[in-house]
C-alpha cells in the first residue's frame, strides 16, 4: 500500500509534523509506525487537525468560549424577546414553531462571521443575518463570551516551532484544511501534502441494492472462510442510518460480526427516553398513557417492578385517566380510597420527582432523587455496559447545561424541557467494545489502509462532498458564495489506500433510484453486475454434473458415498427441509448436501424485497409489544391499553424504518388495524387471561441419527393449555392446507411436557386466524423423508412449480450431458 508507506516514511523525518485529518487517523498512522519500525516516535510528529488549527487562534484569559448551550440558551432568550424582528426565518404569529427554531439558530451562529463574503438574492435573508449575527455580538461582550469560530486563523498566535515542516496530510480531500491554509496565507512552513492516488478501481454497478448486500456478505463470507481476520476489512457507506437495517439483517443471516462506528443521537439512546417519559408525565399531568409507558419500560430497572404493573392494572380497572399536578388528583383520592397503599406512595415519589426535575434549576440532583426511590441502588448500574455508560454521558451534559445556566444567570422558563429540544443534535458516541468488522461512515475511514476495503452504496449524489459560505441557505437564495469540493480527491484515496478495494452502488435503492458517481463515468471505469457472486453456484453446477446421470437424476448409496465420507452423517429434519423433499428431492440435495444457498433472481426485484422487508418489520412490532409483557397474564379489560402500547410501537418502529414515504402510507393502510386489533382477536379466539411463555422459541428432538428442528414465532399459554401462533402479512388461507404448525405441535409435544393443543396462523393484512388443516399425511411423509434420505434418493420430479424453481438452471432435466 503505497500511501500507507509514504506516510510512514515521513514520519521517520525527525524535523516532519504530519498534520491528520482526525484524532482516530492520528492514533491509527502512530500505532502502525511503531508496529512496523518497532520504535517510538516523537510526540511532535503528529497532530489531528483539530490540535493544530487552535494554535492560530487567540487565547483569553477573562473570556471563556462559547458553546453549543450557550448558543441554545442565546437563541431562546432571542425569539423571546426580539423575535418579531425577523422577517424571512420566523414568524412569530406561529409559536408553536419556536422550540423546533431554536436549535436552527443556535446551530447557524457559527458561520455568521463569513456573511460578508456572501451575495443574496433577497434583502430579508441579509436583513435577519445581521441582526442575529450582531444580537449574539453583543450577548458575548456582556457575558465575558467569545465565538471561537469568528477569530480568523492568525500566524502572530501561533507560538510552535517554525523551524519544523507542517504537512497537511490530504490536504486536496479535505476543507477545513483548504480553508485554514487559504486564511494563513500559505505559509512556508506549512505546506500540503497530496499523496499518490493514481489506482483505477472499476465501480461495480448492480441492479439494485438487495444484489449489491447479498455480493457483499459472499465475499465477506468467503473472506472469513478463508481465515481473514476481522480488523482486516472495513466496510463504510455514504448514509450509514439509512443502509443499517439491512446491514444487520444480512449479518445475521449470513453469521458475520458487524461493528458500527457510528453515533445515535442522545434521544434515541434509554436515557433520552427516560427524559422524554419525564417530560410526558409532566406535560399531561400524570395521563394513564405516560405513567403506562413510563412503568411499563422493560429498560428500566425498576426495584419494585409489580407494584408498578398493578398500579396501571389499577388504573385500567378503575377508569382513571388523568391525574393532576397542582388541583384536585383523582388518582391520588381514588387509591387512598381503594387502600392501595404500595401503588399510592409510588404514584406520589412519581409526582413529586417529576415536579421537583421541571420545576427548579438543580435538574441531575432532582432526577438522582427520583430515581433512588423508583429504582434498583445505582440506579442504571447493574444494567448492560451501553445503557450504563448512555446515561452517564445524558446526565453529564445536563450538567453542563445546567452550569452553562447558572454561570449566564439566564432567566429561562423550562430548562430541562430546553434541554430535551436539544437532543437530537447531541451525539452519543458508543464505547462498547464489540467485535466483527468495522463499518464506518463513508469520508471517515478513507485514509485507514487495511487489506479488504468495501466502500457501498456510493452513488454519485451520496458521493459529493462539498461545502460552501453559509451551507444553511440554498442555491437560490444567494447568487455568490465561495464553494468547496473534494468529491474526486476522496474518490481517488478510496481507491488507492487498500490492496483489494471494492466500491459500488445500485441503480435501484431501498428508498429510490440512483446513478453511479460521475467521476468513474467519465473515467469509463463502470462495471454492471447484475447478478450475485455465483462461487456457490458454480460449484454446484460442478458437483451435479460430476454426480449426475444422463435424466433421472438418482443418488444410490454408492453414489452419495466418496472415500468413506458420508454426507448425511446426520438427518436434519424442519419444516422447511420436509416442504423442500415433498415438492422435489432434488432441491434437499442441492441444499443440504452439496450446500447451496443460490438465490432466486426475483428476490432482487424490489417488489418482493418490500414484501420480505414488510413481514419483518411487521413481526418487529409484535415481539416487541410480546416481550414487554413476557410472563404476564393478558387480561381483555386491557385491551385499550395494549391497542394504545400496539399503536406506539407501530408508528415508533415505522418512522424510524427504512421504507420511503409510500410504502410507509402502504403499510399504515394495509396493516396497522391488524396489528393493532392483535389481542382483540386473541382474546376473541382464545379467550381471557392468556400467559405470554416466549417468542421466536427455538426447539429440536434428536433421534439416533435424526434430529429434529423447529422456530415457534409465538408460544402462549391457557388453563396450563399451550398455543402457538405462527404471523403472516398476508392471508391465511394459503397456509391452512401446510402441515408447518402440525409439524411444530407433533414435535413439541414428543418432548415437552407442557403440550400445544392449539395452533393457529395470524393474518395482518385480514385482521384474522386461521386454523391449518388437519394431515392424515405428516407422519408419513416424515417417515418417508427419513427412509429415502438415507438411501440417497433425491430424484428429481416433475410438477407445476418447476418453471419457477429457483434452481432449474443445473436441474438435470435442463440439461443432458453430450
Amino acid at each position: 500500500m503505497v500511501i500507507k508507506e509514504t506516510i510512514l516514511n515521513y514520519l521517520d523525518q525527525k524535523d516532519v509534523t504530519l498534520v491528520f485529518p482526525t484524532e482516530s487517523v492520528k492514533r491509527y498512522f502512530l500505532t502502525e509506525y511503531v508496529l512496523s519500525r518497532k520504535s517510538s516516535v516523537l510526540a511532535n510528529s503528529a497532530y489531528s487537525f483539530d490540535e493544530f488549527a487552535n494554535q492560530f487562534i487567540p487565547k483569553f484569559k477573562d473570556k471563556r468560549p462559547s458553546n453549543k448551550y450557550i448558543r441554545i440558551f442565546f437563541s431562546s432568550h432571542f425569539l423571546n424577546n426580539r423575535g418579531s424582528e425577523l422577517k424571512y426565518f420566523y414568524n412569530p404569529q406561529y409559536p408553536e414553531s419556536k422550540a423546533r427554531f431554536i436549535p436552527f439558530i443556535a446551530s447557524i451562529l457559527p458561520s455568521l462571521k463569513n456573511l460578508e463574503a456572501v451575495s443574496f438574492n433577497d434583502e430579508k435573508i441579509e436583513s435577519d443575518l445581521k441582526i442575529l449575527y450582531e444580537a449574539y455580538s453583543s450577548f458575548l461582550d456582556e457575558k465575558s463570551l467569545f465565538e471561537p469560530n469568528y477569530f480568523k486563523y492568525d500566524l502572530s498566535f501561533f507560538t510552535g516551532d517554525k523551524s519544523r515542516k507542517y504537512y497537511l496530510v490530504c490536504y486536496d480531500s479535505e476543507i477545513n484544511m483548504m480553508r485554514f491554509y487559504e486564511e494563513l496565507n500559505k505559509p512556508s512552513f506549512i505546506a500540503p501534502l497530496m499523496l499518490e492516488n493514481n489506482v483505477r478501481v472499476e465501480h461495480e454497478l448492480y441492479k439494485n441494492e438487495k444484489a449489491e448486500l447479498v455480493t457483499l456478505f459472499n465475499r465477506l463470507k468467503r473472506l472469513k472462510e478463508l481465515g481473514t481476520r476481522a480488523e482486516d476489512i472495513i466496510i463504510s457507506t455514504p448514509n450509514l442510518e439509512r443502509l443499517k437495517p439491512y446491514l444487520e439483517k444480512e449479518s445475521r443471516e449470513k453469521g458475520i460480526n458487524l461493528n458500527f462506528i457510528s453515533t445515535v443521537k442522545l434521544s434515541q439512546t434509554v436515557a433520552g427516553r427516560l427524559f422524554n417519559d419525564f417530560k410526558e408525565l409532566y406535560n399531561t399531568e400524570l395521563s394513564f398513557y405516560s405513567l403506562e409507558r413510563f412503568l411499563l419500560c422493560p429498560s428500566y430497572p425498576f426495584k419494585a417492578r409489580e407494584v408498578g404493573k398493578s398500579l396501571v392494572m389499577a388504573l385500567t380497572n378503575l377508569g382513571l385517566l388523568k391525574g393532576s399536578l397542582y388541583g384536585f388528583d383523582r388518582i391520588e383520592n381514588t387509591l387512598e380510597k381503594e387502600k392501595l397503599f404500595s401503588e399510592l406512595k409510588l404514584y406520589r415519589v412519581i409526582k413529586k420527582g417529576v415536579k421537583r426535575i421541571f420545576e427548579s434549576n438543580n435538574m441531575v440532583q432532582n432526577i438522582h432523587i427520583l430515581l433512588s426511590q423508583v429504582l434498583e441502588d445505582g440506579e442504571f448500574e447493574n444494567c448492560d455496559e451501553e445503557v450504563r455508560n448512555s446515561y452517564a454521558f445524558a446526565l453529564k451534559e445536563l450538567n453542563s447545561f445546567e452550569a452553562t445556566l447558572n454561570d449566564l444567570a439566564l432567566d429561562i422558563k423550562d430548562p430541562f424541557t430546553s434541554f430535551i429540544s436539544t437532543m437530537d443534535s447531541i451525539s452519543y458516541i458508543s464505547s462498547e467494545k464489540r467485535s466483527g468488522i468495522r463499518v464506518y461512515s463513508y469520508n471517515q475511514d478513507y485514509l485507514l489502509c487495511v487489506p479488504y476495503h468495501f466502500v457501498i452504496a456510493l452513488d454519485d449524489d451520496r458521493a459529493k462532498v462539498t461545502d460552501c459560505d453559509l451551507s444553511f441557505l440554498e442555491d437560490h437564495e444567494v447568487y455568490k458564495r465561495r464553494s468547496y469540493d473534494v468529491t474526486i480527491p476522496l474518490l481517488k484515496y478510496y481507491s488507492s489506500t487498500s490492496e483489494n478495494v471494492y466500491l459500488s452502488s445500485s441503480s435501484d435503492t431501498y428508498t429510490g433510484s440512483a446513478n453511479a458517481p460521475m467521476y468513474f463515468c467519465q473515467e469509463k471505469l463502470v462495471k454492471k453486475c447484475d447478478v450475485v457472486e455465483d462461487d456457490e453456484l458454480s460449484y454446484a453446477i460442478k458437483e451435479s454434473l460430476i454426480k449426475g446421470n444422463d435424466r433421472a437424476f438418482y443418488l444410490g448409496n454408492s453414489d452419495i458415498k466418496g472415500g468413506g465420507k458420508t454426507y448425511l452423517d446426520k438427518i436434519k429434519v424442519s419444516y422447511s427441509t420436509l416442504k423442500d423433499y415433498t415438492m422435489c428431492p432434488y432441491i434437499t440435495y442441492l441444499k443440504k448436501i452439496i450446500g447451496l444457498e443460490y438465490n432466486n433472481v426475483s428476490k432482487f426485484e424490489p417488489d418482493n424485497m418490500d414484501s420480505l422487508e414488510i413481514g419483518i418489520f411487521l413481526h418487529s412490532i409484535v415481539e416487541r409489544f410480546l416481550c414487554n409483557h413476557k410472563n404476564e397474564t393478558l387480561y381483555a379489560n386491557r385491551s385499550l391499553s395494549f391497542q394504545r402500547e400496539l399503536t406506539d410501537i407501530f408508528y415508533e418502529n415505522l418512522s424510524s424504518s427504512p421504507f420511503d414515504i409510500y410504502s410507509r402510507s402502504f403499510i399504515n393502510v394495509m396493516y396497522f388495524s391488524g396489528v393493532v386489533s392483535f389481542c382483540d382477536k386473541l382474546f376473541e379466539k382464545f379467550g381471557d387471561g392468556i400467559v405470554v411463555k416466549g417468542i421466536e422459541e427455538k426447539f429440536s428432538k434428536s433421534d439416533g441419527d435424526v434430529a429434529f428442528e423447529g422456530r415457534i414465532d409465538i408460544h402462549l399459554e391457557k388453563k396450563s393449555e399451550g398455543i402457538v401462533i405462527d404471523l403472516k402479512s398476508g392471508g391465511t388461507k394459503k397456509y391452512q392446507g401446510t402441515y408447518q404448525l402440525p409439524f411444530y405441535q407433533l414435535i413439541w409435544n414428543s418432548v415437552n411436557d407442557d403440550k400445544i393443543k392449539y395452533v393457529s396462523y395470524y393474518s395482518f393484512s385480514e385482521s384474522s386466524f386461521g386454523d391449518p388443516e388437519k394431515s392424515e399425511e405428516l407422519e408419513r411423509d416424515i417417515d418417508n423423508f427419513i427412509t429415502k434420505a438415507k438411501a440417497g434418493e433425491f430424484n428429481t420430479t416433475v410438477n407445476e412449480d418447476c418453471g419457477s424453481c429457483s434452481f432449474r438452471g443445473i436441474c438435470r432435466r435442463r440439461f443432458t450431458i453430450q
